[in-house]
């Protein structure tokens, strides 16, 4: 039976958007309509799925985050582009000759398909940031009018929450009035998670409340900050001076360690990529530098020290020579260079009497600590109040 990938995609959604449940979105551009899916499959893996009804559809599908994107080919979005900018010219044209005149001339030196094509640049610019705009203002105007009738958490991690309300409010969410990308129809919650921020367990039971109300009060219990986004909303660690200590700690532990890691997408033709971790290639080059550097730095020092020093008195040597030669018998004028074999072999002897060369320095080795990204605060509102903080 031939359907639609719209027909086809939200039950594999199953109603979940956010946590640990992808989303799928379809992005058709420059008006791509794509080719009616037959498929009929049993026991096969998700990924398998969405890349069959990709590739029938004529598109392919692509891992970001936690959604799963459908784009069209690049072989069908430059013929869906083509014909765009063929459609643009041709209406340009028409209103040129409506208006009883000639369109504008380009810039010197610009070709004629050169401005056709900055035109159009600039209106498909235009739409998306209009396009931008309305689903923003949308997301802003649900979060103030949609009201969740009961909402009960006992306990519950951030990630299931998220989970649940997310699936919650999409359930309440109107049926869209069309199929276009820019129109609101879905509401994503993500969750992001530092290395040493653990979120707290949220017990929470409202009746009635606005969903911005909802979600900042979640914010409030699992001591986060929650963020807006064009669809949706993202729960991000808070970032205090204890938490930003402990951080830097951790990285600092594991300074001069490597790992590998693996990532997984999902592609035109089917698979995922991935890649594992080995500890047999520890890195400990960053080691070795330390303790080289633990055992160059004193004895740069003391050559220097003994240089410097060598040089001074030196200078001094040869000025009493050159003041003293008729008053000192030649024969202790030799003896007036022997500071200057003192002045060498000191550096090398254990200790150094009265403070006139160097002590050994301490060895003392450098941290480089990474400082964590830290995420924009967001004023929190109390739950009571009916518009949320996410919501400007």
């Amino acid at each position: 039976m031939s359907k639609t990938l719209e027909d086809i995609l939200p039950p594999l959604t199953d109603g979940h958007t956010g946590g640990p449940y992808p989303s799928i979105k379809v992005r058709t551009s420059y008006g791509y309509k794509p080719t009616p899916v037959t498929v009929e499959m049993k026991n096969e893996s998700a990924e398998k799925v969405l890349n069959e009804v990709a590739r029938q559809a004529g598109m392919y599908a692509r891992v970001s985050m936690s959604m799963v994107t459908i784009w069209p080919t690049k072989e069908n979005w430059e013929k869906a582009k083509a014909e765009k900018e063929r459609a643009a010219a041709a209406s340009e044209g028409n209103d040129a000759g409506a208006a009883g005149g000639a369109p504008s001339s380009p810039p010197a030196g610009t070709s004629p398909e050169q401005a056709r094509a900055d035109a159009f640049s600039a209106k498909m610019r235009a739409e998306s940031i209009e396009g931008g705009k309305k689903v923003s203002a949308e997301t802003k105007e649900m979060l103030k009018t949609t009201i969740i009738p009961h909402v009960s958490f006992k306990e519950a991690s951030i990630d299931d929450v998220a989970a649940s309300l997310g699936k919650t409010i999409n359930e309440l969410l109107p049926k869209p009035k069309d199929d276009s990308p820019d129109t609101f129809n879905s509401f994503a919650i993500h969750v992001r998670k530092s290395s040493v921020n653990k979120p707290n367990p949220v017990t929470l039971e409202m009746k009635d409340a606005y969903a911005g109300s909802v979600l900042n009060e979640v914010a409030k219990q699992a001591g986060m900050q929650v963020q807006m986004t064009l669809r949706g909303v993202t729960y991000w660690p808070k970032q205090t001076e204890e938490k930003k200590t402990e951080e830097k700690k951790a990285d600092a532990a594991v300074e001069g360690v490597a790992s590998a890691g693996g990532s997984a997408s999902v592609g035109a033709a089917g698979g995922t990529g991935g890649g594992t971790a080995s500890s047999e290639g520890q890195d400990v080059s960053g080691s070795f530098l330390v303790a080289m550097k633990g055992v160059l730095d004193p004895f740069f020092t003391w050559i220097c020290a003994a240089t410097l020093r060598a040089s001074v008195i030196g200078g001094v040597i040869i000025a009493l020579q050159l003041l003293l030669g008729r008053i000192i018998p030649a024969r202790w004028r030799y003896a007036l260079w022997a500071p200057m074999v003192l002045v060498l072999v000191m550096p090398v002897l254990p200790e150094v009497p009265f403070g006139l060369f160097p002590a050994k320095p301490a060895v003392v080795s450098s941290e480089v600590v990474a400082t964590p990204a830290v995420a924009t605060e967001v004023p929190v509102v109390p739950a009571t109040a009916p518009v949320a903080a996410v919501v400007g």
